[in-house]
């Protein structure tokens, strides 16, 4: 490097350089807000007071706190049975959702075209003082997957295997014998 009207030559070492460099890996910010959800595993009046998953062809899930024992626990209601939530899963679940990365992003007039017509899950999910948060996980197309987050207007590509982690089933809530698929956000 050279300073301009002088003729000394400065060498950089290349990790000061690091911060001029650009990054060719996009870093998108998580699905959701973390302000959103922060804290709504343990306390449901500060974050996520109740959600809705619903699978356009299967179940219609409700996920709710409840009070037992005087201890408060989420339970998943699939129009049938009330069945406890395993904590951990729900954790994990809302962490991955604070923290999941997107792979890109298009134009939201795309979502038709882009397998969200009709979605293949809509995941609604209540904060304690705003509006509800609604996110539409598309079909496959092409090898792709995309969610549209109706609330902020997004319409983001999944990473492979994101939609399974998005719109869970009763059974991935609720089954201690089955490898708990959030393992990895929980950490």
């Amino acid at each position: 490097m050279q300073r301009a009207g002088h003729d000394d030559v400065w060498e950089l070492e290349a990790q000061h350089l690091a911060p001029l460099t650009h990054n060719p890996e996009p870093d998108f910010p998580p699905l959701l807000d973390r302000r959103l959800t922060a804290g709504c595993e343990l306390d449901p009046a500060r974050g996520i007071t109740r959600a809705f998953i619903d699978h356009t062809n299967g179940a219609s899930l409700q996920l709710a706190p409840s009070e037992s024992n005087g201890e408060r626990r989420w339970t998943l209601t699939d129009g049938t049975q009330e069945t406890d939530i395993l904590p951990y899963r729900f954790a994990g679940w809302l962490r991955y959702l604070q923290r999941a990365p997107y792979a890109g992003f298009t134009r939201p007039d795309l979502a038709p075209e882009l397998g969200l017509d009709p979605p293949a899950a809509r995941v609604t999910l209540f904060p304690a003082q705003a509006p509800p948060i609604e996110l539409l996980l598309g079909h496959p197309v092409d090898g792709k997957t995309f969610l549209h987050n109706k609330t902020n207007g997004m319409l983001m590509l999944l990473p492979a295997d994101a939609a399974a982690l998005t719109a869970p089933t009763a059974r991935d809530l609720t089954q201690a014998s089955d490898t708990n698929p959030w393992e990895a956000w929980l950490r």
